[in-house]
């Protein structure tokens, strides 16, 4: 079990896992959490104290606007290792995209944890354009009709994905 309950910085949980808090189900093979930190030895002591492994070195890498930490942990007593992966925001969006999380409670978790809204979520989606993530982007629009486009619109011009998410929307 991994012990959130030890985080000493914003953590919500994006990626896979949130998909199903907004009606859709997807198998993933990994956890995202994001996490508002800008101090590096701060992120090191926390996946430490999560009995996390880094999978790179050096561990924490740049991809387009985030920094991310790659990680792999064990549960104890287990023949399993469960890829985690911490995006490491420090933007206003991504300071927004915590403060706008919603609480949610996952089995297995030590604690209530926080979910990145559906627009959210298809925001950080869009950014990070890899194929599988517009696809969620196109189902997430369509299983929920009821998504704050003028949010949605502000923060894709603010992102440079004005583009992104109108295909997103169209197809």
């Amino acid at each position: 079990m991994i012990k959130l309950k030890h985080l000493e910085v914003p953590a919500t949980l994006v990626g896979g896992l949130a998909l199903p808090v907004w009606n859709y189900p997807r198998s993933t093979q990994d956890i995202d959490l994001l996490l508002i930190v800008d101090d590096d030895a701060k992120v090191m002591r926390i996946c430490e104290q999560l009995d996390c492994q880094p999978r790179r070195n050096p561990a924490i890498i740049e991809l387009g606007s985030i920094r991310v930490l790659q990680t792999e942990y064990q549960p104890p007593d287990e023949y399993i290792e469960i890829d985690v992966d911490f995006l490491l925001g420090q933007s206003p969006f991504h300071t927004s995209v915590h403060g706008r999380a919603i609480p949610i409670t996952y089995a297995g978790i030590q604690r209530s944890l926080r979910v990145a809204t559906c627009e959210d979520l298809i925001l950080l989606k869009l950014q990070s354009s890899r194929l599988i993530d517009l696809a969620d982007c196109q189902r997430l629009i369509e299983l929920n009709p009821l998504l704050d486009w003028d949010y949605l619109e502000s923060w894709s011009r603010d992102l440079q994905l004005t583009q992104q998410l109108q295909r997103a929307r169209t197809s």
